[in-house]
This record gives C-alpha cells, sequence and structure tokens, in this order.
C-alpha cells in the first residue's frame, strides 16, 4: 500500500543537546520487554544526537559485553518489530553497564564518576529512568540528589511502576521526590493510570 509510512526511515525531530540516559533495574524483565525495545526504536527513528550513552545500573554483577548481549537479546528477540541488525549494532556502542547497590552512597559516588568520565568531563543532561520496585525508589532519589555537584542540575526523573501503592502513599512519595528534585524534572509513568 503507497500509503503506508514506514516511521523508521523518516527523520523526525532529532534530539540536538548530548544526553546521558541512566536506567536502574537494567537486569529486570521491564527493561528487557519493553525499555530496551522502546529505545531502539528511537534510534531507528534517527532521534538520537551524535553524543549521548546508555548505561544500565543494577545490582547484578555483570560484564560490559553481557550486559550489550542482553541489551542486543532484548531488541531482537522481544520487540514487537523486526530489528534492523546494523542499527541494533551501531546502538550497542552507545551502551554500558555499572554495578552497584541502590542504597550505597559509595556505589553512587562511583556511578557519579562513571557518568562523568563517559561524558569526558562534560556536563550532559542526564535521564535517570527508575525501573526498579517502588521500595527502592527513596533511596535512590536521594543518592541521585546527591550526584548534583558532579554531574549538574540538568537531571531529569522518570519514573516508571506504580507509583505507591494507595492514594497515602502516592503522596508520600511525591512529596519525598519534591524533597530533592522540582516538579517539573520529574515524570511519571504509571502502570495503573
Amino acid at each position: 500500500n503507497s500509503k503506508f509510512i514506514n516511521v523508521y526511515h523518516l527523520d523526525l525531530y532529532r534530539i540536538q543537546k548530548p544526553f546521558q540516559f541512566s536506567l536502574f533495574g537494567a537486569s529486570g524483565d521491564l527493561a528487557k520487554v519493553k525499555i530496551f525495545p522502546a529505545l531502539y526504536a528511537l534510534a531507528a527513528q534517527r532521534r538520537f544526537p551524535a553524543d549521548f550513552s546508555l548505561v544500565g545500573f543494577a545490582r547484578t554483577a555483570k560484564s560490559h559485553k553481557d550486559f550489550q548481549k542482553d541489551f542486543f537479546d532484548g531488541i531482537t528477540k522481544k520487540s514487537d518489530q523486526a530489528a534492523d541488525e546494523t542499527i541494533a549494532r551501531n546502538l550497542l556502542n552507545h551502551v554500558d553497564y555499572f554495578t552497584g547497590q541502590y542504597d550505597s552512597k559509595k556505589s553512587f559516588q562511583e556511578f557519579g564518576k562513571f557518568l562523568l568520565k563517559k561524558s569526558r568531563g562534560k556536563k550532559v543532561t542526564q535521564l535517570f529512568y527508575l525501573a526498579v520496585p517502588p521500595k527502592i525508589f527513596h533511596s535512590i532519589i536521594e543518592q541521585l540528589a546527591s550526584l548534583r555537584a558532579v554531574l549538574g542540575d540538568d537531571i531529569r526523573l522518570i519514573i516508571e511502576k506504580p507509583f505507591g501503592n494507595d492514594e497515602k502513599s502516592a503522596e508520600e512519595l511525591f512529596h519525598h521526590v519534591l524533597m530533592y528534585f522540582p516538579s517539573s524534572k520529574v515524570f511519571l509513568l504509571d502502570h495503573y493510570l
């Protein structure tokens, strides 16, 4: 059908500013089934700038190569769309992995240094995607706030998962987030909305 347009070949709006996208919970199923394929789709639409990095953060000890394999498998085996292997392999050049504990100040200090090294000392937009159980949100948010001195203030939080168990817990969690980050820097993706 000549009216069918394949969006993967259009040069859609491209992000101009360099960024680092860090995914907390990178070894989980949500990452493999939904987030890795979504990142691939953005790359296939040529949305990313030349200078960007995708960093998985999880407690599971894993090598850089093993994480890249998981990422590639998530794109090619779990995606609803057939993946272009060239695009997928090029995307892997921007993918890295960091093993750390979500409640460890030391892990986050090392993580901040890791991100700064990846950006070659430049302050770039930091996107932190929390695809972890809600009980871990508090400690990650507190630790991320402590990284502003190293990474700068251009930090955005994307919080996935149920945002609290009920209205009261959602309000408490939202107030906790606002203690550390302004609401304009927080994006919520709630499964129950």
